[in-house]
């Protein structure tokens, strides 16, 4: 069978390898070099994959069905947190061009109902384990998703002083890793590789980025903590 990848590549943190035969793929992560495809759109300078896809039905003519023009809006909205990181002139123009074929209403409702009342248990606990160093936010989430753990990572930036924020929650196996930068000076994706440097792997876009620690590279005879802290504090002291 043949599969398009939409919104993320081969080699990336949150993808199993899979056993069909991977033809294409549309994206707007960093690239992760050649995998054989025989058709690729990769734009890491795009703040949303919603947006080439928008541009696909507008520059070949083709109606765009309200349902999907909802949807890529959507898309767009939450990629770029409300047009205000990464985007792009062509985020802007595809979402002036999907709103009026838009079902604003179900835009609202969706909005509107991003968390639920475990989430919100979730991030209560979370907060409280909030440290602040300088611009430099941490964050540890005992038990969440990985939308809520990428979603607290953008309140913590709404901290006055705070531009770059490293959160980080437990699974099975291992530790994911999300991180978010609104510092012109720190890139949110070098940041998380340099982190997890010869332990993990991440990458993502300058201003927000993920990685994954595997549970075979934890030292279980040293904290965590300490080490994400010094990891990251070194890395700004040798960006400045």
């Amino acid at each position: 069978d043949w599969t398009v990848l939409v919104d993320v590549q081969k080699g990336n943190s949150n993808v199993t390898d899979l056993v069909t035969d991977e033809v294409a793929v549309i994206d707007h992560h960093e690239y992760m070099g050649n995998r054989g495809y025989k058709f690729k759109d990769i734009r890491p300078e795009i703040g949303a994959c919603s947006t080439i896809i928008a541009q696909y039905y507008i520059e070949n003519n083709i109606a765009i069905p309200c349902s999907v023009a909802t949807a890529l809006l959507y898309g767009i909205f939450m990629d770029t947190d409300n047009l205000t990181r990464g985007t792009s002139e062509l985020d802007i123009d595809m979402f002036y061009q999907l709103y009026a074929r838009t079902d604003i209403g179900l835009i609202n409702e969706l909005k509107g109902n991003q968390i639920s009342k475990g989430d919100l248990i979730d991030y209560a606990q979370a907060f409280k384990s909030v440290e602040v160093y300088g611009e430099l936010g941490f964050l540890y989430l005992d038990s969440c998703n990985d939308s809520l753990l990428g979603a607290a990572s953008d309140i913590v930036t709404t901290i006055a002083g705070v531009n770059i924020v490293i959160a980080y929650s437990p699974r099975e196996n291992g530790i994911k890793f999300s991180t978010r930068s609104i510092s012109k000076k720190i890139k949110a994706n070098e940041l998380v590789r340099y982190i997890l440097a010869g332990v993990g792997f991440g990458g993502g876009h300058e201003s927000m980025a993920g990685g994954f620690l595997p549970v075979e590279n934890l030292d279980k005879n040293k904290s965590l903590d300490p080490f994400v802290r010094h990891k990251a504090i070194t890395f700004l002291e040798r960006s400045e």
